[in-house]
């Protein structure tokens, strides 16, 4: 008989159903002649005590030597294939010193199969052939699949195929490795990239071939005009541009600029807050490498009983982050990493320092991300570990402080009636026992935080934060090119401030603060325009606070 022959004789308990809809994998041969164990699994009281069970490779059936280097070929193929796929060992072992009938070896076979897919070596076959169960043993041939031929069609926009894929010709071929890199790539939103594997010459080699193409431009951008959670106050203007891909490297660069000036009754130039910077984000395999640049400037007049005094400061921020995915799936995404920061800033009264605000910061932060999707819902939970310190000053010391913080999110679609309903939900929370600056301490009232109390300026070292939104999208016009979406929005908030450092000068009571407030707002959705107004207002407050209420906005994007 011969080796092609013998191979047929190969069983596979495999549903590749799962796969062929995305892919082309080679055609496997499951028509197959089996041992007395499988001819006979009709016969439910037949079975054969097994008491081990090992692998081998197809090749080295295929191509057999002498028996004793046929029996050392084995023993490798055996321990090449466990330390290669260790879920084989934990598969196996149920099935050890039992009486197997044929119906447990196709068990045993399908869970090995399956296990193989959902772990991405979705080339690698676990089967059986021609065997004597008599003798206790069982062997599981497989049929590892590999990369074949490489072909990156980048079409000059990347420079390097290292740099996202971590693969070779003749590696094990792995899904998850090539997912990896696509989803590098699949980020640049004006590149269509394309990955497909396909069969070649040998049932255990697989090609793989990956286009990308331009579908668009680089540029993207989004300009934003609010009136800054103010009635008739300030008015604000932010522009985000972004431009994809500038190194072909698959990577970001983004620009951010905001300026806030008054809205009447006050000079310019003497109040304005203007903000500004500038991104930069390259992936690098499962790496990815994010560099911050910020400054800031302000100015504003403090008006006292016959005069008034220019007050004006800037700040410089340098931030470095590095994150690296454990984990990425369509379910699962567990993510680690650390962050490298500096700070600068001095503030003025008139042309003289406020030197006790002088600041000279360096941090350092450890942070973790978990974020589950069960579609359509999504759920994220970050943990993060900040570490500052800063120089001291003629009349202050310097800070050393530690804050962790803990976020969670949930992102949770339904429907009322025919139309989509999007909950949102979000608990922020931080927990600090040193000093802070004011910029690193929790604020409990506006926009971004509980809603109905803008303009009230209390924070903390400590604090919880709980925001929670339901959005109503009702289409409207939807035949027309117009396709406007009008969305009612309510928003319900509440959060809870103290400081836990003692002996500190603080405008907090000792209790802390509680505050409950919402908002009800409605935004008009068109495909590159978008409008929105809140009213907030506050629900529960133990003092009476002035505030703001009013917000209205709206922004194009391109």
């Amino acid at each position: 008989m011969s080796n092609r022959t013998d191979k047929k004789r190969f069983v596979s308990s495999r549903n590749t159903n799962k796969i062929l809809l995305s892919i082309c994998i080679p055609t496997f041969f499951i028509n197959a002649f089996l041992a007395p164990s499988i001819a006979s699994q009709g016969k439910e009281t037949l079975c054969f005590p097994i008491h081990k069970i090992y692998f081998s490779s197809i090749s080295s059936y295929l191509y057999p030597t002498t028996k004793l280097q046929s029996d050392e070929t084995i023993d490798d193929d055996n321990g090449f294939i466990t330390k290669q796929f260790p879920f084989t060992k934990t598969i196996i072992k149920p099935y050890l010193n039992q009486c197997l009938n044929g119906q447990d070896i196709v068990s045993l076979l399908q869970n090995l199969n399956e296990t193989a897919i959902k772990n991405g070596y979705i080339t690698t076959h676990f089967g059986i052939g021609e065997q004597d169960l008599s003798l206790g043993e069982l062997e599981v041939r497989t049929q590892i699949g590999k990369i074949g031929d490489i072909d990156y069609q980048s079409n000059g926009n990347m420079l390097f195929f290292k740099k996202d894929f971590a693969i070779k010709h003749g590696d094990i071929l792995n899904l998850k490795k090539l997912e990896q890199g696509v989803s590098n790539l699949t980020k640049i939103k004006h590149i269509d990239t394309n990955m497909k594997i396909l069969p070649t010459y040998s049932d255990d080699m697989s090609d793989v071939l990956i286009t990308l193409k331009k579908k668009g431009i680089p540029l993207s951008g989004k300009f934003i005009f609010d009136n800054s959670s103010t009635l008739f106050d300030h008015y604000q203007s932010t522009l985000l541009l972004n431009y994809e891909n500038p190194l072909k490297l698959a990577d970001t660069l983004t620009l951010y600029l905001l300026g806030s000036i008054p809205f009447k009754n006050k000079p310019i130039s003497k109040n304005y807050n203007l903000y500004s910077s500038i991104s930069y984000a390259v992936p690098i395999r499962r790496f990815l490498l994010e560099t911050n640049l910020a400054y800031s400037k302000n100015a504003l007049q403090i008006p006292l009983s016959n005069f008034t005094l220019d007050y004006h400061s800037w700040s410089f921020n340098i931030d470095t982050k590095l994150s690296y995915a454990l984990l990425a799936n369509q379910k699962h995404n567990i993510s680690i990493g650390f962050s490298l920061g500096s700070r600068i800033s001095n503030s003025f009264i008139e042309d003289v320092e406020l030197v006790v605000q002088r600041q000279r910061i360096l941090q350092y932060s450890l942070f973790s991300q978990y974020a589950l999707t069960l579609s359509p819902y999504r759920f994220s939970i970050n943990l993060s570990i900040l570490h500052g310190f800063s120089m001291p000053t003629p009349v202050s010391s310097s800070f050393n402080y530690i804050v962790p913080t803990l976020n969670l999110y949930a992102y949770v679609p339904f429907k009322i009636s025919k139309f989509t309903t999007i909950y949102t939900a979000s608990i922020r929370t931080q927990v600090a026992q040193n000093r802070l600056y004011a910029n690193e301490q929790i604020l409990i009232g506006g926009l971004y935080a509980v809603r109905g109390f803008q303009g009230i300026n209390l924070s903390g070292q400590f604090g919880v934060i709980w925001r929670n939104d339901i959005s109503v999208y009702i289409p409207m016009f939807s035949k027309s090119k117009w396709e406007l979406t009008i969305a009612p929005s309510i928003g319900i908030d509440a959060g809870y401030i103290k400081n836990l450092l003692k002996n500190q000068i603080t405008n907090l009571p000792d209790s802390g603060v509680f505050l409950s407030g919402a908002g009800i707002g409605l935004q008009c959705i068109l495909k590159h325009f978008n409008i929105q107004t809140w009213w907030h207002f506050p629900i529960y407050s133990a003092n009476r606070f002035k505030t703001q209420s009013f917000f209205f906005a709206m922004s194009t994007n391109w």
